[in-house]
């Protein structure tokens, strides 16, 4: 009987010690779920604010890009012949978007071009000599070339 005694006091003793362990264990994977919840949360977060600043930059891009294509075809523009339809070299006073090629987006005044990226707009100087290109994006970034010639072009400034 000692035996079995003996044997059945090992046993309850092995039985609690399994749940004991159990618990342990149910309690370790409790706090990895929530070690896990906590990661996933932080670099979703995380991700959400590294892609917002990208939008804008990707967009500020695209409208340095529209300004060099516009600023290329002005340039072009200017040095041809008036029987093409260009300038002959003879100042831009008469630079407008429809004489570029573009005809989508063209205000009335035809010195205003907006499109998916930005609103463009064409600022002749006094006596011809130069003009300023003027990019304004939805977002309220603005992107100005000033004294754009026949040269290279300017630097921009991004405001």
């Amino acid at each position: 009987m000692e035996r079995y005694v003996k044997h059945f006091g090992e046993e309850t003793a092995m039985k609690e010690s399994s749940q004991t362990e159990k618990r342990g264990i149910q309690g370790d994977r409790i706090l990895m779920i929530f070690l896990a919840v906590i990661l996933i949360s932080t670099s979703i977060w995380t991700s959400i604010q590294f892609l917002q600043p990208s939008g804008v930059r990707e967009n500020i891009d695209a409208m340095v890009q529209d300004c060099l294509g516009i600023i290329s075809a002005a340039q072009k523009w200017q040095r041809s012949s008036k029987v093409v339809g260009g300038a002959e070299r003879q100042g831009w006073s008469e630079l407008s978007f429809d004489k570029l090629g573009y005809v989508d987006g063209v205000d009335t005044d035809l010195r205003v071009l907006t499109n998916s990226n930005a609103r463009y707009t064409i600022r002749i100087s006094q006596k011809g000599a130069s003009f300023d290109l003027i990019a304004e994006s939805r977002q309220g970034k603005m992107i100005i070339y000033r004294g754009v010639n026949s040269g290279i072009p300017p630097d921009p400034e991004i405001r």
